[in-house]
Parts: structure tokens; C-alpha cells; sequence
């Protein structure tokens, strides 16, 4: 029988593993006990075609495909940050096109998990690097950046879950990786790349959803992707630092102001060929 505290330590390593897989590749809804998750295929434009969206469609006791819808638009084939959000207050996903710089809306059928093209809107300069998506948690706010354009942009989701062109550009000093809104919508959190990296904080506007920049906490290592708690009031950011699995703690505070807490070092974490 293996020990107790491996085995903790193998369900703590796959529980970030798949984490950090869905902040990247993909996101699910869960609906009248069924699961629908999907996936932004970002097709390569040179490649099969335009880019799709597909999924399962998850129960208790199954998994069934769903087809590929197309998005209307071209991917990169390399995303670098979360590409595929769903709007849970009106059941609509949006999936990043990278490399034709727009983003799809796609309706969802609740009952099956199928999706339906509400339409392709360009909110961006094309970016064969990855476009990265958030929603504020009140659907009413999508942001989007360019990995390599280094472009920050906040576009309105209207009532019907389609986008209106780009009202507010912020220009990056360095490349994004992942971003994420607070869950009382209030706090944009993103992260840059470079040698050490940074994680910068802004407040939302709750009438407008344009951005103002509050705090920057620079890191030891690039962030990679991170989590907001239900709260809202702690960030929990992922970093690579050699064979060390490694995450950072930082409080979110009044008027949206970063503060680093504390790391942690997952060093049992990093050797996953001992779990089994």
C-alpha cells in the first residue's frame, strides 16, 4: 500500500496539471448535471482550414464528441495564453482567432452542450503568437491581448452575446501570458513575460469596463498561469523555476492594489514519474 502523503502528493500534482491544461486549452460548463467542456482547435490558417471549436459532452456515466464548429476566422496553431472563455450568465463561448485577430461567439445548447456560430468579430491586430481571453464574471466585459502585439483591449459584450468594436487599447511594456478577472469583476489581473516577469492589477470601472493600472509585483520567474479565489481576494500564480514547481500568493486589496504574500516550492511535485 503506498503512502498516505504520496499519495497526496501525486493528487496535488495531477489536480495542478490539469489546472494548468484547462487555463490554457480549454473550458467547461456544467448544466442540469451534465458537463459540457471545449476546446479551441486553433487551426492554423495555412493548415485544414478555417479554425473550430470542439468538445464531450460529459455525464455521470459517458463522454460523447461533439462536431467541430468552425469559428470564421484562423488561429496560430501555438497558442501562448488562455484562448476560449464561456460568458456563464448568457451560456455563450467566444475562442480566439490569433492569427485573423478576432474572437467567435458561439451559442450553447445547455441541453446537449452543441454550439451554434453567433458570429466572428475582429477586436485585434492579428497575432500568430496567441490571443488571450477574459470575461469579467458579470458577462458584461470581454478583454483580449496580443502576445506579440502586446496589445490590451476591452470590448462590450452586448445583451445578445455579440461584441461591439474595441473601446479602450492599453499598450503592454512586454508580452502577456495569462489574465484573469476577480470574481466580483472588479480587478483585471495580468501576467508579462521577460526574465523575471511581473504581474500587474487593474480596477475595473464597474460602468464603463475600462481599465486603470493600480500595482505591478514583480516575480522571480515569468508567471505562468493563475487563479483567483471565490473570494477574490487572493491570486495564486504558477511559476517554472528549473525542476521546481513553484507558486506565488498575492492579496488583491482595496481599489484592486497587489500585494505579494508569500512562494511555496512544490519539489515532491516535480517528480510525477514516481506517482502511479
Amino acid at each position: 500500500m503506498k503512502p498516505k502523503t504520496k499519495l497526496m502528493t501525486c493528487f496535488a500534482a495531477a489536480a495542478i496539471m490539469a489546472t494548468a491544461v484547462m487555463t490554457l486549452a480549454g473550458t467547461a460548463m456544467a448544466q442540469s448535471g451534465n458537463t459540457c467542456v471545449y476546446a479551441n482547435d486553433d487551426v492554423f490558417y495555412s493548415g485544414n482550414g478555417p479554425n473550430t471549436v470542439d468538445g464531450y459532452l460529459v455525464t455521470a456515466t459517458s463522454q460523447t464528441y461533439l462536431s467541430p464548429v468552425k469559428t470564421g476566422g484562423y488561429g496560430s496553431a501555438a497558442s501562448e495564453s488562455r484562448n476560449i472563455v464561456i460568458n456563464h450568465k448568457t451560456n455563450i463561448l467566444y475562442a480566439a482567432d490569433s492569427h485573423s485577430g478576432d474572437v467567435a461567439a458561439m451559442t450553447i445548447n445547455p441541453t446537449n452542450c452543441q454550439l451554434t456560430l453567433l458570429g466572428d468579430y475582429p477586436v485585434a491586430k492579428p497575432d500568430k503568437f496567441g490571443l488571450g481571453l477574459a470575461i469579467s464574471p458579470d458577462g458584461k466585459w470581454l478583454y483580449a491581448d496580443g502576445v506579440r502585439t502586446q496589445r490590451l483591449v476591452l470590448v462590450d459584450v452586448n445583451k445578445d452575446g455579440s461584441l461591439t468594436p474595441v473601446i479602450q487599447k492599453i499598450t503592454l511594456p512586454i508580452s502577456p501570458l495569462s489574465m484573469a478577472v476577480s470574481p466580483d469583476s472588479a480587478t483585471l489581473i495580468v501576467g508579462l513575460t521577460g526574465y523575471r516577469g511581473a504581474v500587474y492589477s487593474y480596477s475595473i470601472n464597474p460602468a464603463t469596463g475600462r481599465l486603470t493600472q493600480v500595482s505591478t509585483v514583480t516575480k522571480n520567474n515569468p508567471p505562468g498561469g493563475f487563479s483567483i479565489d471565490s473570494q477574490g481576494k487572493f491570486v495564486y500564480v504558477a511559476e517554472s523555476s528549473g525542476s521546481v514547481l513553484r507558486a506565488a500568493v498575492l492579496e488583491i486589496g482595496a481599489g484592486s492594489t497587489l500585494t505579494f504574500v508569500r512562494a511555496y516550492n512544490f519539489n515532491e511535485v516535480a517528480r510525477l514519474p514516481e506517482c502511479g
